[in-house]
């Protein structure tokens, strides 16, 4: 891969990963058709193996804070009109 796509493609890894922590009011869909949501991001790895949230609503109860396994998430729907969201660029 070229230097300069690969380093391009790091920064935006970068970037979402910024976002994503301190994320509030997220919904995630999980394996198994399942959704939940979560009040708050606290932390995630940097390979998204796993993902802290606060308030993880599921369907048998509200967790405090919970670890979500990155394998079973599908996709991660956030605010980005958030303090951290993603800077738009100039083209």
């Amino acid at each position: 891969m070229d230097p300069e796509l690969r380093a391009s493609e790091r920064l935006k890894h970068l970037e979402v990963l910024e976002a994503l922590q301190g994320s509030k009011n997220v919904k995630i869909e999980l394996t198994d058709d399942m959704n939940v949501s979560a009040t708050k991001v606290c932390a995630a790895t940097a390979d998204l193996s796993q993902i802290i949230v606060e308030n993880l609503c599921t369907p048998l109860g509200t967790l405090p804070h919970a670890s979500i396994r990155g394998e079973n998430v599908i996709a991660i729907e956030v605010s980005l009109e958030s303090e951290k969201g993603l800077k738009k660029k100039d083209k």
